[in-house]
């Protein structure tokens, strides 16, 4: 073996090593198992969703200038939901009137509520925000809180 290939070798191997670390620190979980108001929704149409939650307080369009893509802004009293190519991409709810999870995790709750749900996640929380993975998906959750441990948002974030 030549140096380059035994330095590239220890490269892969200390990536291979961090990747594991980092993964096994906080939870993920399946997009399939991220629900609001106990319904599924990401991926979901616009006209799908109106059916479940109404018709939204107003309605933008946004440009996400990564992907060079538009995207339709439902806004709601207590959350904003992001569709892209008429299916829901992301979401921030910033008040009770949304519960996340079949639990129903709630801004407003105390952060403790989610320990036994994500205990790796909630063990490895800092600079006030619990992060779970989207497993099979390109995103993540954020909830937030504040210094009282109340939740103040949950959201769903891209990478």
């Amino acid at each position: 073996m030549t140096a380059i290939n035994i330095k590239t070798g220890i490269i892969s191997i200390i990536c291979y090593l961090t990747f594991l670390n980092c993964n096994g620190q906080i939870n993920a979980i399946s997009k399939n198992d991220i629900t609001v108001n106990n319904n599924i929704i990401l991926g979901m149409s616009t006209e799908n969703f109106t059916t479940l939650f109404g018709i939204p307080v107003s309605i933008k369009n946004e440009y996400f200038e990564i992907s060079d893509k538009n995207a339709l802004v439902y806004q709601y009293d207590g959350g904003t939901f992001w569709f892209v190519d008429d299916s829901l991409h992301y979401f921030r709810i910033y008040s009770s009137a949304f519960s996340v999870f079949n639990n129903g995790i709630t801004v407003n709750q105390n952060i403790n509520a989610t320990e036994l749900l994500f205990p790796l996640s909630f063990l490895n929380k800092s600079n006030n925000a619990l992060i779970i993975n989207i497993i099979e998906y390109d995103r993540f959750i954020t909830i937030e809180y504040n210094d009282f441990n109340w939740i103040t948002s949950i959201e769903v974030n891209s990478y």
